[in-house]
């Protein structure tokens, strides 16, 4: 009733700055998030300093707008322009800097300007010692840690303190004389996290790669514990130029000499027909399979051209050598994935750069059953009738293609498990021991 009647005084006033702004709290009431956003953004065109509209839109913006964070930071820097002593819109600019934009210094600048204002925010230290972590100056991440649980006692755990005060175990360590230094998209799961705790266990350093920053944490302190490595960890989208840019850009001088990639980020999404499939999904393997690969692979090669060195692999599948049943779309990015390789192979053997691919079959203690079914764990079980592959087999593949003689290139290593012919054709009567 409320709804219809604050319409109705639209229909005489449409101009009527407080019914609009009635209008997108009834929406955030009811929990019509889009609706809410659209009846803000008039009373902001209207009067873009009404009451707090600003700051409104860009909580809206951050929490319920997928991808509309530039949107979202927008509208906090106009609510600056209103209350420019107001701790938590900068806050929220410096959690939108480090958390999506992946950009460290602006990101300490808002972090900073929110204590000038707040001394004891409950968050803001925490924060950035986590920025200062990722940027690898340890103390400095120590010392905003110790201020945070001071300020904010249960942010202290024992993951917290194992993490922040790793950098420790590492000065009781001697120099090891490394063999390279490895590159790693997905590190975080599956094939990559295999191939990094094998290429650990022989002597490289690792630059890891995903989204998901505490699991990046969790195995550089596993890493730095278990083997005499050094770890860097660069937490980004894959799928987006900025965040790339961004990290490689401001890798520290001594960490630009990358000797091989690894292009392991991958997806497959869903399992349908193609008059029956998701966009969603589509997209989503697009942007990770192909796009994703270019964008990182655009980035590392110059380094490598620069110094006439570097090996590029690129994680492929047996899908890129053969298609099957609902599975148009992936199968699709993995042939591209195969002719992205022939061709980087025939732009960069002129620079003494080796390309090569590795394509298995199934494989498991990977997310892929996982994330191809949207986490139903129900689904994704489709190896407990046969023994597939393990991560570890294929990182094993990974490390012999590099462990050759220098005027060896393997271009190219198809895997299956002994139960697989190839796609289709899978023996499921139990696994064999």
């Amino acid at each position: 009733m409320q709804k219809k009647q604050l319409t109705q005084v639209l229909e005489y006033d449409k101009y009527n700055v407080k019914t609009y702004y009635l209008l997108g709290e009834l929406g955030e009431i009811e929990k019509d998030y889009k609706n809410a956003i659209d009846n803000f953004e008039k009373v902001a065109i209207l009067d873009k300093q009404f009451k707090d509209i600003q700051l409104k839109l860009g909580k809206l913006y951050l929490a319920h707008s997928k991808g509309n964070q530039k949107k979202a930071v927008k509208h906090l820097k106009l609510a600056l322009l209103n209350d420019p002593e107001n701790s938590e819109i900068y806050y929220l600019l410096g959690t939108i800097q480090y958390e999506h934009f992946g950009k460290h210094k602006k990101a300490i600048r808002y972090f900073h300007q929110t204590l000038s204002f707040e001394p004891k925010h409950p968050f803001a230290y925490y924060d950035l010692a986590n920025v200062y972590l990722d940027l690898n100056e340890f103390e400095l991440a120590e010392k905003y840690y110790l201020k945070s649980i001071i300020n904010n006692p249960e942010l202290r755990t024992l993951d917290n303190d194992n993490v922040f005060n790793a950098y420790k175990i590492s000065k009781f360590y001697k120099k090891p004389t490394y063999k390279g230094t490895i590159l790693i998209t997905g590190a975080t799961s599956g094939i990559g996290k295999a191939t990094a705790n094998l290429f650990a266990k022989n002597g490289y350093r690792l630059i890891l790669t995903g989204r998901r920053k505490e699991k990046l944490d969790i195995m550089r302190l596993e890493l730095e514990s278990n083997y005499e490595c050094k770890v860097l960890k660069l937490p980004f989208d894959i799928t987006s130029t900025e965040q790339i840019d961004y990290a490689i850009d401001n890798l520290p001088e001594d960490w630009k000499k990358i000797d091989i990639l690894l292009n392991n980020a991958g997806k497959a999404k869903g399992l349908d027909s193609i008059q029956e499939g998701n966009w969603d999904h589509w997209q989503e393997m697009i942007d990770t399979n192909v796009k994703g690969l270019l964008y990182i692979t655009r980035k590392i090669s110059p380094l490598m051209v620069e110094r006439n060195h570097g090996h590029i692999i690129n994680i492929s599948s047996s899908a890129g050598k053969e298609v099957y049943p609902n599975g148009a779309v992936y199968c699709a990015t993995k042939h591209a994935v195969e002719a992205l390789t022939k061709g980087i192979r025939l732009d960069l053997y002129k620079h003494n750069i080796r390309v090569s691919q590795v394509s298995p079959g199934h494989v498991e203690e990977t997310e892929f059953a996982l994330t191809r079914f949207d986490g139903d764990t129900e689904k994704a079980k489709i190896y407990n009738d046969f023994q597939p592959l393990k991560s570890s087999d294929v990182a094993e593949a990974i490390l012999y293609i590099v462990s050759q003689p220098a005027h060896v290139n393997v271009q190219d290593v198809v895997l299956f498990s002994t139960q697989q012919a190839n796609s289709t054709n899978i023996n499921r009567n139990g696994r064999k021991d």
